[in-house]
């Protein structure tokens, strides 16, 4: 032997050794790493060899006999030992640095399918929620349309008893954007309708207005009512009653629903 530890002639074991102290030659190493070749005198033997040959392979030497080329040779060999193979550091790392690649980009891969999934679940949670509001609203709308269609049918048949008003009258006051406006042309009506001269049309106008155009909804009719017109406030349509002596008239707005939605002194 020529002096150096003898090393393991295992390929499986020499690659590996191989690829240890050349990091730690290049100073890749980690600090478990550098331990261990410090720790071993036959990766530091390795290690002074791949020095001495990387040294020689980086200066430039003058053209040399082929005969000393062949001593170099052969003492270059004798020093890896018989039956060693030499391991390319190129490749060496190439290998570490296509394994590292090849980490990462699993985990990327999965990264991304992780995010796809949830994104996923959280868009197909949103449109469960927003059709079991939607199925919520149609119940409900079918369970109530029966309700005004069985009322509104009974109230077409029946017609308005005598104590009642039907959401409809003849008499039109038209379109207004506020109840002022409704209770003005109101009170001008009823006016208009107590003046002398206007009493023939008035009359006609007057009963013309007590009965309805259409069936309607059937409302209780408040007692004392002497005036029933119809008119639209701000696009909805209401019922006008004025109720009560000529002293102490009072305007009553009724909507669709036989609701009292707004009422003042006329």
């Amino acid at each position: 032997n020529d002096g150096h530890p003898a090393m393991s002639d295992d390929p499986t074991t020499t690659d590996a050794q191989d690829e240890l102290v050349s990091a730690y030659v290049d100073g890749e190493a980690t600090p478990e790493e550098v331990a261990r070749v410090e720790a071993s005198a036959e990766l530091l033997a390795r290690a002074e060899v791949m020095r001495s040959v990387a040294a020689a392979v980086a200066s430039p030497s003058p053209p040399s006999p082929s005969d000393a080329r062949d001593a170099a040779i052969a003492a270059a060999l004798a020093e890896a030992g018989p039956g060693r193979n030499v391991t390319e550091l190129a490749a060496v790392r190439a290998r570490r640095r296509l394994r590292i690649a090849s980490v990462a980009a699993g985990v990327l891969v999965a990264l991304a399918i992780g995010a796809g999934l949830l994104a996923q679940a959280g868009r197909d949670d949103k449109a469960t929620t927003t059709a079991a509001k939607t199925g919520v609203s149609a119940a409900s709308s079918s369970a109530a349309a029966p309700e005004r269609s069985g009322a509104t049918g009974a109230a077409a048949a029946d017609g308005p008893a005598p104590d009642t008003f039907a959401t409809g009258a003849t008499i039109d006051l038209g379109d207004f954007a506020d109840t002022a406006a409704l209770v003005n042309a109101t009170r001008a009506r009823i006016t208009a309708l107590s003046t002398p001269q206007d009493s023939a049309a008035g009359a006609g106008t007057a009963a013309a207005g007590a009965a309805p155009t259409s069936a309607g909804a059937a409302c209780p009719r408040p007692p004392g009512a002497e005036f029933e017109a119809l008119a639209r406030l701000d696009g909805e349509t209401v019922t006008v009653l004025v109720v009560g002596p000529p002293d102490r008239q009072v305007i009553q707005l009724v909507d669709a629903g036989c609701t009292v939605i707004f009422t003042q002194p006329l």
